[in-house]
């Protein structure tokens, strides 16, 4: 329906500022999608990072280690769903993470719950 309330909600749980969008709704007439990391199998944003800084936990989630992350921007390009973002305040890669933090204490991601359609679920692997 295009409310957007899932970008929000992670910007809100993520604390983004203006800029990165870790879920994106785009329209395409009449529908809206929401877009964000798919946790490829084989994702090639972890294929393309020179200091491996790019893992996937035994959940499948793949995931960006900050720390190790130098920001040359390879992932971001390497893509194929465009829902690696970059930090320019940072100067980081980032991206969803299917808010593992909250995951990990057995609740639902911030764009689950607030979806008023239903339309994101998380499947476990």
């Amino acid at each position: 329906m295009g409310c957007h309330a899932c970008e929000i909600a992670c910007k809100q749980e993520r604390k983004l500022g203006i800029g990165p969008r870790l879920v994106q709704v785009i329209e395409q007439s009449p529908d809206f999608i929401p877009i964000y990391c798919h946790h490829c199998e084989n994702p090639p944003c972890k294929e393309v990072c020179s200091v491996e800084a790019i893992s996937i936990n035994e959940q499948g989630i793949v995931l960006i280690n900050s720390e190790l992350c130098i920001g040359c921007k390879e992932c971001v390009k390497a893509c194929n769903y465009k829902a690696m973002q970059f930090d320019n305040i940072q100067k980081i890669a980032i991206k969803c993470d299917l808010c593992v933090k909250r995951l990990e204490k057995k609740k639902k991601p911030s764009c689950m719950i607030v979806c008023p359609t239903g339309c994101i679920h998380v499947d476990s692997r």
